[in-house]
């Protein structure tokens, strides 16, 4: 790929990045997407407390690939951060199975 397709491809990602999100589903009202949100949020810190691997320690998984084509190793770092990590994506696939998805924050 060429820098030209890669930085196509990025701007848009940045771009995101910079945009604050709110979780959006038609017709759900504000009462409604804060309970659904809580929910979500309540079952995804239970399900990662259970789930996150203790002390740092998590197997080695693969980061990427060096310059000969072979898979680089590397390790996911502290508890605490792989809890949340495991945190937000279970929070995000809940919210997604009710409909929501994410969005830019509309600009008033």
């Amino acid at each position: 790929m060429n820098s030209r397709c890669a930085t196509a491809l990025l701007l848009p990602l940045l771009a995101a990045g910079c945009a604050n999100l709110q979780w959006q589903k038609p017709g759900a009202d504000p009462a409604v997407l804060k309970h659904d949100l809580s929910e979500c949020q309540d079952s995804a810190r239970l399900r990662a407390r259970n789930e996150a691997p203790l002390f740092g320690q998590p197997a080695p998984f693969p980061i990427g690939v060096d310059t000969r084509g072979r898979v680089v190793s590397g390790r996911a770092g502290y508890y605490e951060t792989e809890r949340a990590l495991m945190e937000n994506d279970f929070t995000r696939h809940c919210m997604g199975e009710r409909g929501y998805k994410l969005a830019p924050a509309e600009q008033p």
